[in-house]
């Protein structure tokens, strides 16, 4: 067994549970590993819990090896939480949507129907990077539009292609993209 070069931490879910749902800072830890003592550490954490009933300190130590991968998108949506609850398609998602707000993000009527597309939305302002037909056309003008959907059909269909266009379009309005 040999150490890894990176700092020894207290696990981070942890610390960051102890401190939203108690008002628990966890000590921090030496820098350097020489002097850093496990039973000062035992004891200053029997001090921050001593007032929460039916909570001990068991001196049992687990070495593994932790992903802390996920942490950083529970800090993401800790620092986004008022865009987070108030987004339209979230609100939908939970139930307590309004009437503007479900209009805004599924009326399909904001999207041109294919027959007057090439009327409706200049080629300038179209930035897609693989061929579209009108109906991949009208998935991206409705992304674009900032409506939600799923896109859904059989294989070979360019289900794949109206996402990378969608992905081209958002990067040409300075959009961030996510597709799972």
């Amino acid at each position: 067994m040999t150490i890894f070069e990176d700092d020894i931490v207290i696990n981070p879910f942890l610390s960051h549970m102890l401190r939203e749902q108690h008002g628990i800072y966890m000590p921090e830890l030496a820098e350097d590993p020489s002097d850093l003592s496990v039973t000062d550490l035992w004891m200053k954490i029997r001090e921050l819990i001593a007032n929460l009933e039916e909570w001990s300190v068991e001196e049992d130590v687990y070495l593994s090896l932790f992903s802390f991968n996920k942490l950083v998108m529970y800090k993401d949506m800790e620092t986004y939480k008022d865009l987070i609850e108030n987004h339209p398609l979230i609100r939908e998602i939970a139930g307590v949507s309004d009437e503007d707000s479900r209009k805004q993000t599924f009326d399909h009527t904001r999207v041109p129907d294919e027959s007057s597309m090439d009327r409706e939305v200049p080629s300038q302002e179209i930035f897609n990077i693989l061929d579209a037909d009108s109906s991949q056309q009208q998935a991206i003008l409705a992304a674009k539009n900032g409506m939600s959907f799923v896109l859904q059909g059989p294989p070979g269909t360019g289900k794949s292609q109206t996402i990378s266009n969608i992905i081209a379009e958002n990067l040409a309005s300075n959009k961030k993209s996510s597709f799972c």
